[in-house]
């Protein structure tokens, strides 16, 4: 339960890019290596079916609200894999609205253009 100004609710608010966060966060969930920006976001945005700019977006909006976390790979070298977080796994749990897709399938863009008017 969240306590907010002396009412408590039992979930977070909402925001217009829920259903989105959803999407991706449950798209990087399925990424058994994490997710690696310079090689995935392509490939993530086109099975999702946003412009990759989009995708980008809701990365920036992930990370700003700790739904993600970095990894650092490689010996020596700063490089970082992304992966969803105890508290974005949290998040996932209490918020049911559209699932993950599968970066082998086609995307369904019907869904994701409604979702954006």
């Amino acid at each position: 339960m969240i306590e907010d100004h002396g009412f408590v609710r039992t979930e977070p608010p909402k925001s217009p890019l829920d259903p989105f966060l959803c999407q991706f966060l449950g798209s990087i969930e399925a990424m058994s290596n994490g997710y690696l920006p310079s090689s995935d976001r392509h490939a993530v945005a086109m099975a999702l079916g946003w412009p990759l700019d989009f995708a980008d977006a809701i990365m920036t909006s992930a990370r700003a609200r700790g739904l993600v976390e970095r990894v650092l790979i490689g010996n020596g070298r700063r490089r970082s894999l992304w992966q969803v977080s105890a508290r974005g796994r949290t998040w996932l749990e209490m918020t049911t609205v559209m699932g993950p897709v599968s970066l082998d399938s086609e995307p369904d863009l019907s869904q994701n253009q409604a979702a954006m008017l």
